[in-house]
């Protein structure tokens, strides 16, 4: 039985596109590994700033700030000026 070259070329090419492909998925993978295990390696474990667990000192720092800016912000004309 005859195969044509052409169709062991093409199997040729479309086997090293796989290739290629899965290659290419792996790096990725790889990446995304990387950068979450370097998220997980800060101090906030990789949470973001609402998911981050605060300690209580913390929180009463956060609650005092807050307080000065809400009484720096009181004026005769309101928040804003003009």
């Amino acid at each position: 039985m005859f195969i044509p070259k052409w169709v062991l070329m093409d199997l040729l090419e479309s086997k090293r596109d796989l290739e290629r492909r899965v290659k290419r998925l792996e790096i990725i993978l790889l990446t995304e590994a990387e950068e979450t295990i370097s998220r997980l390696e800060d101090k906030s474990g990789g949470l973001s700033r609402d998911e981050e667990i605060l300690s209580i000192e913390t929180i009463m720092d956060n609650e005092k700030t807050s307080q000065d800016l809400n009484q720096s912000m009181k004026t005769p004309y309101g928040p804003y000026w003009g």
